[in-house]
């Protein structure tokens, strides 16, 4: 079986697999969901070097204790609570960010002139400057609605927050986004804080190498 066979498989079905110890079922597992862990993950963070470690360790935390899933569907939201969870473990250790905060106005980013025409790889890196400005506590929200494409309740339940205060940090952190700038970045969403190549070679490598080093457990 190669893995282009395997990339038609089903979460449950791959999952199944993986607790057999198939390492070729972890890799397509691991690829499916970097992209989606990556851009949570840069939600917390504004390096990107710090949210490939993140999307690392909550892969590892997920293929240790694949045993405790319960599924058989819900994997990738499993995925996403263990992402956040691993995120705001490390926002803890740094005073100077704050998740869960009193939803109080924030003051405004700096404004940026884009003059027309723009090339688009611009317009991108500009959209991820301003997105990287904005506190922890709304840009998470942003990423996760806008660049993402989750739902408000999607976001809520990963977050673990009351839908109506992501509504809230959703509504503030277009407030503090240039409209013509959001208007861009739905059209496209897909572009922003890509996780290919190289980037999502290296994540996958590492989070297999320390799999073999200690199979999939049970959780007491």
């Amino acid at each position: 079986m190669t893995d282009n066979d395997l990339t038609s498989y089903s979460d449950i079905d791959l999952i199944e697999r993986v607790l057999e110890k198939d390492s070729q079922a972890a890799e397509v597992l691991v690829r499916r969901y970097n992209q989606l862990l990556f851009r949570i993950a840069r939600g917390f963070t504004q390096s990107n070097g710090d949210a490939m470690d993140i999307v690392q360790e909550a892969h590892l935390r997920a293929l240790q204790n694949l045993s405790s899933f319960r599924g058989p569907t819900g994997y990738s939201s499993w995925l996403t609570v263990i992402t956040r969870n691993v995120a705001l473990n490390r926002l803890r250790t740094d005073q100077r960010l704050e998740f869960f905060g009193d939803d109080e106005p924030v003051s405004s980013c700096p404004t940026f002139s884009v003059s027309e025409p723009v090339m688009n790889q611009n317009i991108l890196q500009l959209l991820e400057k301003e997105i990287d400005q904005l506190p922890v506590m709304y840009r998470t929200v942003f990423v996760m609605r806008s660049v993402q494409g989750m739902t408000s309740l999607e976001t809520a339940d990963s977050l673990g927050l009351d839908v109506n205060v992501i509504k809230t940090r959703y509504r503030r952190a277009r407030l503090q986004l240039q409209s013509q700038l959001i208007a861009h970045m739905e059209r496209e969403s897909m572009s922003l804080y890509e996780f290919a190549g190289e980037r999502c070679n290296t994540v996958t490598r590492n989070v297999l190498s320390e799999w073999q080093k200690c199979r999939p457990k049970t959780l007491n």
